[in-house]
């Protein structure tokens, strides 16, 4: 095993690790740039180190038929955080309606970025989401959820105060509400 292998593993539970074997063993992980700047975040006590950014081939997308439909949502959280944001918005809308709780940091992190499009995906998903996976995702991951916030102002005092000049109608925003909400936070 190489060592973006074995970074990309430990984006996952270790309890479904051999769907996570099998869908890396597919994939063709050769890149000249290394999965970037991990995140962490606690599933069930457990440490996942989940990466910023993969700069892998899109084409991996397309081992997705070979795949049963919980390894194909590991393929599509790794490509969520893919540096192409239409290939992580096209991840995200295959993701975002999981009730798994590995799927939530994947979702949560995508708030916190600048992509409107992205965030209107998830503002249309809210009321499908699963409250109960996704307020015992932030409630264990209070500091990741923090960080989170202060990235949604930072992009909205950056790029979009003007669109928005009331920063409770921006879409970060009302989905940071709605977080709050379902988590008690």
């Amino acid at each position: 095993m190489n060592s973006t292998f074995d970074s990309l593993k430990k984006a996952f539970p270790s309890e479904i690790s051999a769907d996570v074997e099998f869908v890396l063993d597919r994939l063709d992980l050769k890149t000249w740039i290394s999965p970037n700047a991990p995140f962490q975040v606690q599933i069930n006590a457990e440490t996942l180190e989940i990466p910023e950014r993969i700069y892998h081939n899109k084409h991996n997308l397309e081992v997705a038929v070979t795949l049963t439909s919980g390894q194909k949502e590991i393929l599509y959280c790794l490509y969520s955080r893919h540096h192409n944001s239409f290939v992580r918005k096209e991840c995200l809308q295959k993701i975002i309606l999981s009730p798994n709780i590995w799927v939530a940091p994947y979702v949560i992190q995508s708030v916190g970025e600048y992509m409107l499009d992205i965030l209107y995906i998830i503002q249309q998903n809210l009321e499908h989401l699963n409250r109960e996976t996704y307020s015992a995702f932030l409630l264990e991951n209070p500091g990741f959820y923090q960080r989170t916030k202060q990235h949604v102002t930072e992009y909205w005092e950056r790029y979009y105060h003007r669109q928005f000049p009331d920063p409770e109608k921006y879409v970060g925003n009302k989905i940071l509400r709605f977080m709050d909400e379902i988590s008690g936070i």
